[in-house]
């Protein structure tokens, strides 16, 4: 979000909510937004030299260091569903991949007839 925020600064163009939320949860996401935001895009430097610092404060910050070591030798495990025909246009297939032990994500897998 943040990134997309920055390169959005970047262009001049102005930042606009797409969401309208309650009160309530107004206040809350303010209040748990405010803080340093150390890796906010700021104007002051060449854009692709504040997006490779952020990607690596990033990537420090959700753990992909951490997954990468810990997970060298894991290999993604993906398994295709039953294949069906839409509209004669195309086919669809529920299919689910393993993308670190225990956690499987579902994905449609759609292929133009």
């Amino acid at each position: 979000m943040g990134l997309l925020v920055g390169a959005l600064l970047a262009t001049g163009q102005e930042i606009r909510p797409f969401v309208k939320y309650p009160e309530e949860t107004r206040q809350y996401l303010k209040r748990i937004q405010q803080g340093e935001q150390g890796n906010a895009f700021q104007g002051e430097r060449a854009i692709g030299e504040w997006q490779k610092e952020a990607r690596l404060a990033l990537v420090k910050l959700i753990g992909l260091g951490r997954i990468r070591r810990e997970l060298t030798s894991f290999r993604p495990l993906i398994t295709e569903g039953k294949v069906t025909e839409v509209d004669g246009v195309y086919l669809r297939s529920l299919c689910e991949i393993e993308t670190e032990p225990g956690v499987s994500v579902p994905f449609y897998l759609l292929v133009p007839k």
